[in-house]
């Protein structure tokens, strides 16, 4: 059986730590050692019960306190820290399968993958947080390093995590290793993500705002796609306004001039955005149409329109500020 090491940033309480670790004293496979990266301003205290029982299966347990470092840093000092050439990751928000890390060596050594990436469920307990799961990551299972096994050589061929950011470098990184033609699997065991427990539409908005403001510094969220869609959006606007003027002289008896299209257009485009955000990406990210409907839609289309606002806000401001 191949030697693994577990490693956890965490930037939470030590009660949401506790709870991980006692779910992976659970697992089939265990790691060999687990290596807690703590960026909280706080020192981590854990309990002696977790140190027995990590000692009595030889598992090696570390904990390294670093201040306010990024995810992708935290990651990066806890594989310079670890010590087997098998790396697991795990977010302190994250509810492993108890088979997650035995299937996942199961196909290191059967389809001699160099990556098995993780996949995470959100969980969403009430109505206010399924509204926020269906306006962002939807019921579906998605890609995450989280719960993602790989070989210590894999970080030769694409580099590190970036460390400058504070989120998007688990994209970025997924993209190196497309670009390296780097050979990958997938776990189907996923994990589960509890993060959005308690959250509220604030939190949310707060969190979106922060995590495209560094859009500019990742190439895989730069924001040329979304200049171009707002730049035709502008002259779109501008032809519904205009039009009636440019092209019928404000003459109702001609052919090309259009009664209340300003009104018209506006309707036609929020019957787009509705059924494109809230519905057709809602069920494609896996959610039920008995959810959507009868009147949920119109919850997610208004909380998707906030986010899509504050995304663009987002950009412009923190692309203002470096020029």
């Amino acid at each position: 059986m191949n030697s693994i090491s577990l490693i956890i940033p965490s930037k939470g309480d030590s009660k949401q730590v506790h709870k991980l670790l006692s779910t992976i004293s659970l697992q089939k496979l265990l790691p060999n050692e687990i290596i807690l990266i703590n960026t909280n301003i706080s020192k981590f205290k854990y309990e002696d019960v977790y140190l027995k029982f990590f000692k009595s299966k030889k598992i090696y347990f570390r904990c390294y306190n670093h201040k306010n470092l990024n995810p992708g840093e935290a990651r990066n000092v806890g594989v310079n820290y670890s010590k087997y050439d098998l790396i697991a990751f795990l977010d302190v928000n994250t509810k492993p399968n108890n088979d997650w890390l035995k299937n996942a060596n199961n196909l290191i050594n059967k389809k001699k993958t160099d990556i098995v990436l993780g996949t995470t469920k959100y969980l969403a307990n009430n109505n206010k947080e399924k509204i926020i799961r269906a306006s962002t990551f939807g019921s579906s299972s998605i890609i995450t390093i989280p719960g993602s096994l790989l070989k210590r050589n894999v970080f030769q061929k694409c580099g590190y995590f970036l460390k400058n950011v504070r989120a998007g470098e688990d994209g970025d990184w997924i993209r190196r290793v497309k670009l390296h033609n780097i050979k990958t699997s997938k776990n189907n065991e996923s994990l589960v993500y509890y993060g959005l427990i308690g959250s509220n539409f604030n939190n949310i908005v707060r969190k979106w705002f922060r995590n495209y403001s560094i859009s500019n510094k990742l190439d895989h969220l730069k924001g040329q796609r979304d200049i171009y869609n707002i730049g035709l959006l502008i002259v779109l606007l501008f032809f519904i306004f205009n039009w009636n003027a440019m092209f019928a002289d404000w003459d109702m008896e001609r052919s090309t001039y259009i009664p209340h299209i300003t009104k018209l257009s506006f309707l036609l485009l929020g019957i787009f955005y509705t059924c494109v955000r809230g519905i057709y990406l809602p069920v494609k990210k896996g959610e039920n149409l008995k959810y959507i409907f009868p009147y949920n839609f119109i919850f997610i289309t208004i909380f998707s329109c906030i986010l899509d606002i504050t995304k663009i806000l987002a950009f412009f401001i923190n692309s203002k500020k470096n020029h």
